[in-house]
């Protein structure tokens, strides 16, 4: 439909909403039994959780009970992108460059007088994370921010931020490399993390979705991919065990230092931070970065369904 009309969206559901809810939001719970009376409303399933994460809440079976999935699934017929949520920021950069160019020498010196270290936040060492970081830290300079192997005490710079993603962002703009491990490796499941980084102006250590390249400016030339040091080794399928992983993480930290001291490498990566006009950065990375929020779908759903029930 074409007809405009508000949709409201309320947490902290009480009995009362319930009861006139157009749409009901449920995300890994056991779904409630349908209401006595009143009119009909949409099951809604939203999900940010890979569906490995999710478990039995992520099978057929369970989402069949729904009227509605939205994920970050493009296989869906609505789905949300994390890039979108970021797409003021990406915008602000392409906006302050046609005001004031940026070129590439003062990107490198900015990153070059950064810290050689790699800041990490994070809350679980699930997925072999914890083990990639701590072997890691043995070859190369590790900062630890998060709940997680905390090693580092805030910046004094930064410690009098109270919004969290402010104060992350205050720390990772003192770093060359910041970590961005996902914790599975499925396609389209790219979260904040990678976004994180790129818009800290450090250069993300990824880990996560095959196609990573379609959720980032100038595909993955703008990140550094683990999996292409160590295969196999990260995710809850990884075998982290297995042959010389002290060796291979030795590999991958030598090529963090390499990059210290080569200019053309990291001016490369970080070329889109000088875009005028976003068009280069990929059509892929800028479909899902302009994708429309799956909110106003799922609302135009349930404005329809009470006649599609009438008509059966």
């Amino acid at each position: 439909t074409n007809k405009r009309f508000n949709c409201h969206m309320r947490g902290n559901r009480t009995d009362e909403q319930y009861e006139v809810a157009d749409i009901l939001v449920n995300h890994r719970r056991v779904l409630p039994v349908h209401r006595r009376g009143g009119p009909p409303y949409l099951t809604l399933l939203y999900s940010g959780e890979s569906k490995e994460s999710l478990g039995y809440y992520g099978t057929e079976s369970y989402l069949r009970r729904h009227d509605m999935v939205i994920s970050c699934h493009h296989y869906r017929k609505h789905y949300y992108t994390w890039a979108r949520q970021h797409a003021k920021l990406f915008a602000s950069i392409v906006e302050g460059n046609r005001a004031r160019p940026v070129p590439e020498e003062q990107l490198w010196d900015e990153w070059a007088s950064r810290l050689s270290a790699v800041a990490v936040f994070s809350s679980s060492s699930a997925a072999h994370r914890g083990e990639f970081v701590d072997e890691l830290s043995m070859h190369y300079p590790v900062h630890s921010y998060g709940r997680f192997m905390r090693t580092n005490a805030t910046p004094a710079e930064c410690s009098h931020l109270e919004d969290r993603y402010e104060l992350k962002m205050c720390v990772l703009r003192n770093y060359k490399y910041a970590i961005a491990l996902e914790n599975t490796e499925e396609n389209d499941y790219v979260t904040e993390k990678v976004y994180h980084a790129l818009l800290a102006g450090s250069i993300p250590i990824y880990w996560g979705a095959p196609n990573v390249d379609e959720f980032v400016p100038m595909g993955s030339g703008s990140i550094i991919n683990v999996k292409d040091f160590l295969p196999g080794r990260l995710g809850r399928r990884g075998n982290w065990s297995a042959g010389n992983v002290s060796e291979e993480v030795g590999r991958f930290a030598a090529h963090l230092s390499r990059l210290e001291h080569d200019e053309a490498a990291v001016k490369h990566m970080l070329a889109w931070r000088t875009a005028t006009d976003e068009r280069t950065w990929g059509r892929k990375f800028l479909d899902n970065l302009h994708h429309e929020d799956p909110t106003c779908a799922a609302c135009a759903e349930a404005l329809v369904k009470p006649n599609r029930v009438a008509q059966r």
